[in-house]
C-alpha cells in the first residue's frame, strides 16, 4: 500500500472512501503505526519534485540566454549545451546538474559576455547547485 498514490476503501468514522497517501501517512504517523518507511519515501519523492522544479527553472533562464541575439554565439551554444545536459534522461538529477554547472562555469569567465547575461548564467548555476544525489 505504500507505493500507491491512493488507499482504496479506507474506513474513516464508519464510512469507506479514498484518501491520499499524504493524509494516510500523516494519520499513521500520528497514531505511531508507521513502520514501512513510507515517510522516507515521501521525503524522497518531495525532494525529487523539488529538484525537477529547479531544473525547469534553470532551463527557463538558460532558454532566455540561448534565444538572446545580443549574446555572443559561443555563449548561446554553451547555454544550449547545458540545457541538453539537463534533459538527458539516463543520468540522475545530481549528475545532470553537475555537468550543466561545469559547462556554465567554463563559459561564465568569457570576457565577451554581456553583464546581464553573466548574471543570468550565475543565477542558473545557483539554482542548480542545490541539487544533490
Amino acid at each position: 500500500m505504500c507505493a500507491g498514490g491512493l488507499f482504496d476503501l479506507v474506513r474513516v468514522d464508519g464510512k469507506y472512501g479514498e484518501i491520499s497517501l499524504d493524509i494516510a501517512l500523516e494519520w499513521f504517523q500520528l497514531k505511531g503505526r508507521l513502520s514501512c518507511g513510507c515517510s522516507a519515501m515521501s521525503t524522497k519523492v518531495k525532494r525529487k519534485e523539488e529538484y525537477e522544479g529547479r531544473i525547469k527553472q534553470a532551463l527557463g533562464v538558460l532558454n532566455e540566454v540561448s534565444n538572446d541575439n545580443t549574446t555572443p554565439r559561443n555563449i548561446r551554444r554553451a547555454a544550449k549545451s547545458a540545457m541538453d545536459m539537463l534533459q538527458v534522461g539516463d543520468l540522475s538529477l545530481g549528475v545532470r546538474a553537475a555537468n550543466a554547472i561545469s559547462i556554465l562555469d567554463d563559459i561564465s569567465q568569457d570576457p565577451n559576455m554581456p553583464p546581464y547575461t553573466r548574471v543570468k548564467i550565475w543565477n542558473s548555476v545557483s539554482i542548480l547547485e542545490a541539487i544533490k544525489d
